[in-house]
């Protein structure tokens, strides 16, 4: 995950939410291919990641991002 100390990071959290607890919900993009990804992690420090899917199925991919 991309931070003001990683300039080369290859993930960046381009949106954080709060949810119920601890828990909390993130959007990644992978710089170098544009897939967006959802990750929630639980106050337990449990993560669970997938690629951010579109209305029909399909991969969201931010291409303006990619280096």
């Amino acid at each position: 995950m991309k931070n003001q100390y990683d300039e080369d990071a290859r993930f960046v959290i381009t949106y954080v939410q709060k949810m119920a607890l601890a828990q909390k919900l993130y959007i990644m993009v992978d710089q170098e291919t544009g897939v967006n990804y959802i990750m929630l992690r639980n106050e337990n420090g449990i993560s669970s990641i997938t690629p951010l899917l579109k209305e029909d199925g399909t991969i969201t991919v931010t291409p303006q991002v990619m280096k």
